[in-house]
């Protein structure tokens, strides 16, 4: 597990609008693991997994409604 490697990506993410642009046409988790593997931030999918997990733990009851309902074909940030 590469937690460091996560979070650093999810920070480029956030500061990165073209790194967060190459996000938006991925359709599954796995898509996602590899477009970070592809972009130089090495982790797994269950890290990922887990990430989103304690995420949705931590969401308030509305923005965790709204999480589920959003349409995963378009990723948001």
């Amino acid at each position: 597990m590469s937690s460091t490697s996560l979070e650093a990506f999810i920070q480029r993410v956030v500061e990165d609008h073209a790194l967060a642009t190459g996000i938006k046409p991925l359709q599954t988790h796995y898509d996602i693991v590899d477009y970070a593997a592809k972009s130089g931030y090495e982790f797994g999918l269950t890290d990922w997994a887990r990430h989103l997990a304690l995420d949705a733990l931590k969401a308030s009851d509305d923005d965790l409604d709204q999480m589920l309902r959003a349409d995963p074909v378009h990723w948001s940030w």
